[in-house]
């Protein structure tokens, strides 16, 4: 975890909107499929698209104008 607070990331800041779904994504299917170990006592919190991605609750997509 050390690891993580030192990190630095240098990148627009739209461009981080559009990847926080993705990486939350790749992060719960680590999670899920046990390829990644929470501690005992570690929570994370999730934000609305974290949830709606594991409630399968996502909007359906539509076509192009």
């Amino acid at each position: 975890m050390e690891l993580f607070t030192k990190l630095e990331v240098n990148i627009p800041f739209s461009e981080a909107l559009k990847q926080i779904p993705v990486y939350a994504k790749k992060f719960m299917k680590c999670l899920l499929s046990g390829k990644k170990k929470l501690k005992d006592d570690e929570n994370i919190a999730l934000s609305e698209e974290c949830t709606a991605i594991l409630q399968r609750k996502l909007p359906p997509k539509l076509k192009d104008p």
